[in-house]
């Protein structure tokens, strides 16, 4: 058997495993907890939210905006002199690995993820394989990139504020108050099938990844899931 691989901290630090679990105050847990559940169908009010890359949802909104700056203007990384990424509570906690050492701890770094959009203009599970964490390009970019509390955020807010500066001086800022993929600005079918490829490519074949794809498509036409199913 192997052994599991986590974050450092992962089970008691602050935000920990056993923070979340544990019992709220001497009381424990309100007894009328729910009770009302299935009244209410949060898929119905609040819709569903598609996470567009392989990381720490915290991420995403800086990694979008980050990648939308730098390709609106043509800026190389090897220009780029510093990023600073202002961010609320929950992301400065949720993503305190400003040097990660593993693909796993990288998914939970704002200065490696943003240093990897700035690089290639995309964030996909290749990004959080071990021996691509250390790549040369992507570590001089992410030595410039801090991420800074913004306090007059809520601490869950998922804003990004960035500040991105070049070597001749050119001081480039811009704010994204979502991430991509939220119920009011879902991803788009070509964002979605790139999705799908990337992570079904690892375990089928392309004619597999096609066809189950096209299967998908037209779902909601489909007598039977066997077509899909054949292929998955």
């Amino acid at each position: 058997s192997r052994p599991l691989e986590t974050a450092q901290g992962a089970i008691r630090q602050r935000d920990g495993f056993l923070v979340r679990v544990e019992y709220a105050g001497e009381e424990g847990v309100d007894p009328t907890a729910g009770h009302e559940l299935g009244s209410e169908w949060a898929i119905l009010t609040e819709g569903v939210h598609v996470k567009k890359y392989p990381c720490c949802y915290f991420t995403h909104t800086s990694i979008a905006n980050v990648i939308d700056l730098v390709t609106e203007h043509g800026i190389d990384p090897e220009s780029v002199a510093s990023i600073a990424v202002h961010a609320a509570g929950g992301a400065v906690d949720a993503l305190a690995l400003d040097d990660p050492i593993t693909g796993l701890e990288a998914k939970f770094s704002m200065p490696y993820t943003v240093a990897y959009g700035v690089v290639t203009r995309r964030v996909d599970l290749a990004a959080f394989e071990d021996e691509h964490v250390d790549d040369p390009a992507v570590q001089a970019v992410r030595e410039r990139v801090t991420l800074e509390l913004n306090s007059d955020l809520h601490y869950d807010s998922h804003e990004s504020r960035l500040r991105l500066e070049t070597t001749d001086g050119t001081v480039y800022e811009q704010v994204r108050e979502n991430p991509p993929g939220i119920h009011e600005n879902p991803l788009s079918i070509p964002e979605l099938r790139t999705k799908y490829e990337m992570c079904a490519e690892r375990a089928l074949s392309e004619t597999d990844v096609e066809a189950s794809w096209a299967a998908l498509e037209s779902l909601r036409e489909q007598s039977s899931t066997r077509e899909l199913l054949a292929h998955l």
